[in-house]
């Protein structure tokens, strides 16, 4: 389950047993508001986390390949001095760093795609939390315009029960909304690491390196 997943999932549930318990449909609406402000927040936080972390990655992967470009400097001035032992072992570390950075590769770009749909489900959530307000705001006009038709009519309920009926309804369907939103998944490297195959051996890299040294 994802990060903003799980927060939408509590918010759910806080948000459930709050509402359930209030009957003034402006009071109602104000907290729904409120618990959205409480969500967006927290998910800001989570993708400024996640942006960081993906930066972290892609440092790494960069650090990783300029490495492995130094060791392949390292085997090719042993293979000059005519010392194998030390051209092999500069290329067996090149090797590494190479695998090194390819795994911090795709995880940048399994980074990059989670981050993505991170920002994607944030923007849903500011417009969701946009329409809630002008929504709470209309309710508190329209339970204005009720309570002077109190005053004016008397007894007469019947008009004042529909809107809160229809306002009820209404913010149960932004919840179900925030429901329906919470589906992010994240891409494992671990499965596209896998089905990396071997390559050449050590041994052969190294005579591919003394007959291009050898052209020169």
């Amino acid at each position: 389950m994802s990060v903003l997943h799980r927060i939408l999932a509590l918010f759910r549930a806080q948000a459930h047993s709050t509402i359930d318990r209030l009957e003034d449909p402006v009071i109602m609406a104000d907290e729904y508001v409120r618990q959205l402000e409480a969500q967006q927040a927290k998910a800001r936080e989570t993708v400024a986390e996640q942006a960081g972390n993906l930066g972290l990655i892609e440092r790494r992967w960069q650090r990783s390949q300029e490495e492995a470009a130094a060791w392949q400097r390292k085997a090719e001035a042993a293979v000059r001095a005519g010392d194998d032992n030390q051209a092999l072992l500069a290329l067996e570390w090149r090797r590494t760093l190479l695998a090194t950075a390819e795994e911090y590769r795709l995880q940048y770009e399994a980074q990059s795609q989670h981050l993505a749909q991170m920002r994607e489900q944030l923007l849903r959530l500011d417009e969701q939390l946009r329409q809630a307000r002008i929504q709470r705001d209309l309710i508190k006009v329209k339970a204005g315009r009720s309570r002077s038709r109190q005053v004016l009519h008397g007894s007469n309920q019947q008009p004042l029960m529909e809107g809160l009926d229809r306002a009820e309804a209404r913010l149960d369907e932004r919840i179900a909304y925030a429901q329906a939103q919470a589906d992010l998944q994240q891409r494992s490297a671990e499965m596209r690491l896998a089905a990396l195959e071997p390559g050449v051996t050590i041994e052969e890299e190294l005579a591919a390196l003394k007959q291009r040294i050898a052209r020169e």
